[in-house]
């Protein structure tokens, strides 16, 4: 996809790493903004949610595009992103291969090894001959998944009380559907993402003391789960836009994005 038609978002809350970015944006002519997390407001060893409702405070695209680490893409990867939601007007779902971890030099698919036993479990639960979906049913990964920024921003962005348990991307997929986002999940190799196994681990260990984060607890929340099934079915007796309430509201943090500092590459 040609480089001017898509921006870089990256949230680095390791240190400032902006020279070496903005060398690497020049070197490979990509639009790049890098900033550092806005302030959180709950302790959590998962802040993945305050992260990236940063991102979306200076985003400009049509469309958001989601990846993890430790991931590689075919080459059409964004491109089949945008020509399915240009189509159906959708949130877009590929499938996710898992691949065994690889220190040494990956410059082709045919350096990962598959996890053959490690399918993506989604694909037996789509039917091929329906590609529109009301709801994501537990299905929208971030992973490899996009959607339109006008549902991110109607929903207020991600739950940012969810920790280390997971499911914020399935929760964020949950209200999106709920405000009329349709979604496709796309099997075809073109769109597909291979993803390095982490081990188990986080790339960079919680700054905070297990005693100081934020627990979810089904006492709590009059739920019958802890964690993040809890905010689950919490945020199911709720509206969808109704998170992050008293302490951040994606479409003002928007008009007001001077708060929010960023460095920029853009090509000229």
């Amino acid at each position: 996809m040609p480089h001017e038609d898509w921006e870089f978002l990256m949230v680095d809350d390791w240190g400032d790493r902006w020279n070496e970015v903005q060398a690497l944006a020049e070197q490979n002519q990509v639009n790049v903004k890098y900033m550092r997390s806005k302030p959180y407001h709950w302790k959590s060893n998962r802040q993945l949610g305050n992260a990236r409702n940063t991102s979306f405070i200076h985003a400009e695209g049509e469309v958001v595009a989601f990846l993890d680490d430790y991931s590689w893409i075919e080459f059409d990867w964004l491109r089949m992103h945008w020509r399915i939601y240009q189509k159906y007007n959708c949130g877009v779902m590929g499938v996710v291969h898992a691949v065994k971890t690889n220190l040494g030099s990956i410059r082709s698919k045919n350096d990962l090894e598959v996890e053959k036993d490690r399918p993506d479990e989604r694909l037996k639960n789509i039917d091929r001959g329906k590609h529109l979906y009301p709801a994501p049913a537990g299905t929208f990964w971030t992973f490899n998944a996009s959607c339109p920024l006008t549902k991110i921003i109607e929903v207020n962005g991600y739950d940012e009380e969810f920790n280390c348990s997971g499911e914020d991307d399935v929760d964020l997929g949950i209200r999106m559907s709920r405000v009329g986002l349709r979604y496709y999940f796309c099997a075809e190799q073109a769109i597909a993402v291979y993803h390095m196994r982490h081990n188990g681990g986080q790339s960079r260990p919680s700054p905070f003391k297990p005693e100081e984060c934020h627990k979810v607890t089904k006492e709590l929340y009059g739920t019958k789960y802890d964690g993040s099934w809890g905010l689950l079915e919490r945020n199911s007796r709720v509206k969808p836009w109704e998170v992050n309430q008293g302490y951040f509201r994606l479409a003002e943090a928007r008009s007001n994005r001077d708060k929010y500092p960023f460095n920029e590459y853009k090509i000229s």
